[in-house]
Formats: structure tokens, sequence, C-alpha cells
């Protein structure tokens, strides 16, 4: 049963023009009392250069703002919000979310005297007009477990960054000062949600102080506007080992065959890509940034260079498929040479409609690859796990209910281990492809609709914004 959320008052502000092109803003001091109030303009006809907005500093006791419209006053989108200052109430550095805001679009101010903005928590939108055409990248570095901070800023000795956040589910709006002269990198003051999507954009802008308006209120006039980052914040070790208990407890009631034993691990691709390997590579087998295969929320991606190999054996023949979707070769690696020298973690569990997935990073110890993991993903013990194991005799197991990927951190010198140790620790085998591997260009994502092996995070976003 749906639960109807209460209605509270909604608080004015009350937007008018006055003589022509100057604008007034009127709201009533007993209601509304905000630390500071917020004004974005976007000029309809030259959105990326005529963005302005007004910090009112020390009046914000004032009922009324008074500033004249810059530019041609023919129409502008406007952004009215109250600003609580999260931090200190300092303006370098500092983080506010918006109590309250609205977007009005108006055409000529003499055809249209008022408008009235109401205030209404998490609901200020980004207008597609305010954030196309940007004109530089964004970076940002994450630190677990859930620290982020915008990295490679522009710096101008008198220049801001106005830093617009949109939080999807749930709702949410953040705007965050900073003064550009402070460096080149921001870090967030506020925990992202994990699992739930972000965009951020940065508004690069230089200070004027309009002297014909109210004292205190700055001007500042946008000359650059970045791209819009979009991204999803990382799950952190907690959504990690939750993940675990999931699959475990998945793999509990469908490994109805057992856990299988493997002998190798292998690795499907084109015959190209062999061919490179051993005649122009000097049969090493490099490592590779991790892709988007998976859960989106997953650190690994594009943040860890490995190698990817499969576990999967079917339980009636105890071989690998026949068919591949990544090509007609397949390298066979005994498994046990995997477990040498690594720490195992368990990273994602995910499907794409049909089967469950597990990946696993076998992460050589003292490699960048095991540092990344340490402080992100759970950790597990090689000769007592769910998933992939060995025993004291140094036999391999895999558990049947669930498809195993293990991505190993180090480069393989394959040549090297033929010669060493023979043909049964590393050999070739054709399989059939199937589809067109090699017009493969990118990973398929989760399903997001699964109920087995989505975070309860995201889970309940989704059942919030239901209600």
């Amino acid at each position: 049963m749906l639960q109807t959320r209460k209605t509270t008052k909604v608080n004015m502000i009350h937007i008018t023009f006055k003589n022509g092109p100057n604008l007034n803003i009127v709201w009533d001091p007993k209601e509304i009392s905000p630390a500071k109030i917020y004004v974005f303009l976007c000029e309809k006809n030259s959105p990326k250069k005529s963005f302005h907005w007004i910090l009112d500093i020390d009046h914000h006791n004032l009922p009324t703002l008074t500033f004249p419209l810059h530019g041609n006053s023919r129409g502008y989108d406007i952004v009215v919000s109250g600003l609580i200052p999260m931090s200190g109430g300092k303006t370098i550095s500092t983080h506010y979310q918006i109590c309250g805001s609205s977007a009005e679009s108006v055409g000529d101010p003499r055809d249209q005297a008022e408008i009235t903005a109401q205030l209404e928590k998490g609901s200020l939108k980004q207008r597609d007009a305010m954030i196309q055409g940007g004109e530089f990248k964004l970076k940002m570095f994450h630190k677990p477990p859930s620290d982020y901070t915008l990295v490679d800023l522009p710096v101008k000795n008198k220049s801001i960054h106005l830093i617009w956040v949109h939080q999807e589910l749930p709702a949410a709006e953040f705007l965050y000062m900073h003064q550009a002269s402070s460096g080149s990198s921001f870090k967030f003051p506020n925990k992202f949600t994990p699992a739930s999507d972000y965009h951020v954009t940065v508004y690069e802008s230089d200070a004027q102080v309009d002297n014909s308006s109210n004292k205190g209120i700055s001007c500042y006039c946008t000359v650059k506007i970045s791209k819009v980052l979009r991204f999803r914040a990382y799950m952190t070790k907690t959504e990690v080992n939750e993940l675990f208990v999931k699959s475990s407890e998945f793999v509990g009631r469908h490994g109805l065959s057992g856990d299988l034993e493997i002998t190798h691990m292998y690795r499907d691709k084109l015959p190209d890509y062999f061919d490179f390997i051993f005649h122009k590579n000097g049969g090493i087998i490099p490592c590779y940034y991790k892709t988007l295969s998976g859960d989106k929320a997953s650190s690994l991606h594009f943040n860890i260079k490995g190698i990817f190999f499969h576990t999967f054996v079917d339980f009636t023949t105890l071989k690998p498929p026949p068919i591949s979707y990544q090509g007609s070769m397949r390298l066979h690696i005994a498994a046990q040479m995997f477990f040498d020298n690594v720490n195992i973690y368990f990273a994602d569990f995910y499907c794409h409609y049909k089967s469950h997935k597990v990946t696993l990073v076998f992460a050589y110890k003292g490699t960048e690859g095991d540092k990344f993991c340490q402080p992100r993903l759970k950790k597990l013990d090689p000769y007592d796990n769910p998933f992939l194991y060995r025993t004291s005799e140094g036999r391999i197991f895999v558990n049947s209910g669930v498809r195993v990927e293990v991505i190993y951190t180090a480069p393989i010198y394959a040549r090297n281990i033929l010669k060493t140790f023979g043909p049964y620790y590393i050999f070739f085998t054709h399989v059939h492809p199937v589809g067109n591997p090699g017009n493969i260009v990118k990973s398929k994502p989760k399903n997001a609709d699964c109920n087995v092996c989505n975070l309860e995070v995201r889970k309940n976003i989704l059942t919030e914004q239901t209600l």
C-alpha cells in the first residue's frame, strides 16, 4: 500500500521587474530567513556566457534585493534559492545545501511583471541550456571509503568556482563555493550516497561588485562552463560486504551440483590477439584496465589493471563450454599457478538477465592492484570461501551455482611458463565463436532490475521514489 506524504506550507518568494531591466526579489523575513540568497540567471539567447549569480553576503535580513539585468533583456531562465552554509559560513570551500528553489522561464520583462517562486526542498533542476557545450573536462579522485575530490580545476587569483551537484535518487541539489586561488582541487565536504547517480557542473567565474545595487551583493559573471561529469558513487566496503552476503546466500541455494574441481582457468580471444602476445610482445600477456561490466557502482572500473579469466565448467562434462563470445582461441593456464603469492578479494555480484556472476580479484601481493583492493574490497581466505578455493593438497574447486570470473593483477609470462613447466600448465584449444567477437566494444552493464544481485541501498532509493 502506497503511503501519502504530508504536504507542508510552501514559503513564497516574489520576483518582479522594476523599470524595465531591473530585477526585484522580495520575501517575507518572518517566514524565510536563509543565511544567503542565491540568484542564477541564464540569458536564453547566449546560455554559455550570460550566467550571473548574486550572493547576499552580509544583508540576508533585507526583505528586498534589487539589481540590474546585464546584457540582452529579451528573456532569462531564473533560479532563486535560499542557501544554508554547512561548514562555518566561509566563502572558500564552503558547502551549501539548497533549502528551497524554483526555476521559471520568463519572456520580455515588460510583458511579465511578477513571478511567484515556490520554495520546495530539493526541487531545483538543472536546465539543459545551462550545461550544454562545456568548455573543459572535470576529473574526480576517490579516496575510500567515500571521499571525493575534483582535481585539475582552473586556478586564477580573482576567480571562483561555483560547483553545482545534482543527485538523482533520492533527488537533491548541492552548491559549493571554491576560491580558485586556493588550489586546483576541491574536496567535497559531504559524503555521497553509495550507488546513487550524480551530475557535477563547474562554473568558472570572475567577481564583479555591482555598486549600483545593494551593498554587500556581489555579481559573478561566468567565463567558462565545464562539461557535465556524470558518475555513480562507488560502493564502500560496507556495500561490497552486502553483495558478498547476497552472493553467498545465492550460491548456497543454487549450487545444486556442489563444488566442481577445475584444473585450469581460461581466456578466450581472437587469433590476432594471441599472435601479438607471442610474436610481438615477448610472450607476455599485459594487464588492461577493468571496463564497465558488472555493477556500475564498482570501484574497479577503469581504476585497476588486470587480466580477465573464466573458471566456469559444465557440471556434466567438467569442461569449459565449447562456444565463446570473445573469440575462437582459448588459452588455458593451470589454476594452481594463480594462487601463488596473491591476495584474493570479492569485488562484484551481478547478472545479465540470465546467469549470475561473481567477480574475484587475484591481486599479486605488493602490486598497485593489491594496494587498491585492500581498502575497497572484501578479502577472502584462499582455502575457505564460497566461490573459488584450493585445498591443502593443491586441488582447486569452483562453486557450480554461479559463474566465477577472475581478474589477475600482474602480467603473465606465458612463454616462460611453457618453457619452465611444460604444455600441461599452458596450452591452446579452438572453440566455436558466437556472434561477432571482433565488434565487441564495451562490456554489458549489470541488470539493474534484478532483485537478487542489487544492493539494498539502491532498492530503497527506488522504493522511496514511488511513495
